[in-house]
């Protein structure tokens, strides 16, 4: 019989060296190797998930300050419209204190680790990416919408502070804990927030926000002393704003003293229009003028109301559905010419036209040009333009969230519309999580593999 190999007799005396000496007890020997098999393994999940959490909870913020500044347009540039209106995800980045001038803001779901950021998202006016907004002090609710300037560099929104007797405001969900106390405007240029803030005991029921030029309209007033948490009262106050000037001022006499649905205002070259049933109020600066009755009634609600072109020459609207059927469903599209100067028995006779129909007045994109919301199922809505002189109709802009309609402001529908920028890498990092959980998990388990057929070698 001829001897084994050298190898193998390598092999044989290696084993025979480990191998327990007597009185060893072989099953503590194995117990104790298993025990220290899961220990180890419990090291290595444990280092997996700390990796995992530290990677998932750093990707975000770095890629937020990884994010390439937007542009700021020079001052005499138009604004640009991107084809596709996007709400950002709630993890992509925030634009800087200085945004540049927007060209649609919007209300959106912002993430972080540790508390939500501000749920107002914008569209830059100069490359057409959205992203959220930094509004520090601002109220979250959706029925409190920052406006923009016509212009665009210019953005208002309801400013929340500290109050001696807080009587919070019930809000789309639930109450808001923090009271309104007044407005602020940021100058998105400079990125330079003033404030007004009044000295309210309660803090204040709000009722809208409107631009003229650069005077802001704003309306609300201090909630009384029978108002609880649940509900309450307040004396609706016209108040202007000249940001140019810094001139503060109540509107105590005249039409604009109970000027009220300022949320359904439509931007106007150089003011906005409002309608008090079916009375037209045109405002200009800090001037409010009646410019005519309309003869048919048309909707009036915060997404759908009348709209006069830039020159104020045309007044379009949708035709107010039966009173007696609830719907929301597009109706005809109503346009009719203004008389100027006109007085409370000036009549506007509004005629539709084509077979348009529409569920909502948008803007203008040029002074015989009507911008309209139009449906084409319940997953898809466009911005269309109208010619009110031929009935032409063709897509303008796409929405991407139908049930999100962000508010353009007035100098955007006449801008330039570009391709809309993809969308940032910004992963969820629950999600992101996860994976790197996996890959760690399996990165050491192939050292580990490794490393025993090294010792095994």
């Amino acid at each position: 019989m001829s001897a084994p190999p050298t190898d193998v007799a390598a092999r044989l005396e290696r084993l025979a060296a480990h191998a327990p000496a007597p009185g060893i007890d072989a099953d503590a020997v194995w117990s104790r190797g298993r025990r220290r098999h899961a220990r180890t393994w419990l090291v290595m999940a444990a280092c997996a998930v700390v990796l995992a959490g530290l990677g998932s909870w750093a990707v975000p913020p770095v890629l937020r300050i990884a994010a390439e500044p937007v542009a700021v347009t020079a001052l005499d540039a138009g604004l640009v419209l991107p084809d596709v209106l996007r709400q950002p995800g709630p993890w992509e980045p925030s634009f800087a204190a200085a945004p540049g001038p927007l060209s649609a803001i919007g209300y959106g779901y912002s993430s972080g680790w540790f508390s939500d950021g501000t749920p107002f998202w914008g569209v830059s006016a100069t490359t057409g990416e959205s992203r959220f907004l930094d509004l520090p002090g601002a109220s979250t609710d959706i029925e409190r919408m920052p406006v923009l300037s016509a212009d665009g560099t210019r953005l208002a929104y309801w400013l929340t502070g500290e109050v001696p007797d807080p009587v919070p405001t019930l809000g789309d969900g639930g109450v808001d804990e923090r009271p309104v106390v007044g407005v602020a405007v940021l100058d998105l240029r400079t990125g330079v927030t003033a404030r007004w803030a009044r000295d309210t005991p309660r803090g204040m029921g709000t009722d809208g926000l409107a631009w003229s030029g650069s005077v802001l309209w704003w309306t609300g007033g201090d909630w009384d002393a029978s108002s609880t948490a649940s509900g309450g009262n307040y004396e609706v106050v016209t108040r202007t704003w000249d940001i140019a000037t810094d001139e503060r001022a109540e509107v105590g006499s005249g039409p604009g003293a109970a000027l009220s649905g300022l949320d359904t205002a439509r931007p106007l070259q150089g003011g906005f229009v409002v309608t008090e049933g079916r009375r037209l109020l045109q405002v200009t600066g800090t001037e409010v003028r009646v410019a005519g009755r309309v003869a048919t009634p048309l909707r009036d609600q915060a997404w759908s109301s009348a709209s006069m072109s830039p020159d104020g020459a045309l007044l379009a609207g949708i035709e107010e559905p039966d009173p007696s059927s609830v719907t929301s469903d597009a109706q005809r599209l109503l346009v009719g010419r203004v008389s100027a100067p006109s007085t409370d028995d000036g009549r506007i006779d509004v005629q539709p036209i084509g077979d348009v129909e529409a569920l909502a007045v948008l803007g203008w994109r040029s002074p015989n040009e009507v911008v309209v919301l139009t449906t084409d199922d319940v997953r898809t809505r466009t911005a269309e333009v109208v010619d009110v002189t031929t009935g032409e109709v063709r897509p303008l802009v796409d929405l991407s969230d139908p049930m999100n309609l962000p508010h353009v402001t007035a100098d955007a529908w006449a801008g330039e519309i570009v391709p809309a920028p993809d969308a940032p890498f910004a992963p969820d990092p629950k999600k992101l999580g996860g994976w790197l959980l996996l890959a760690t998990l399996a990165a050491l388990l192939l050292a580990h593999a490794a490393r025993g057929r090294r010792g095994h070698a």
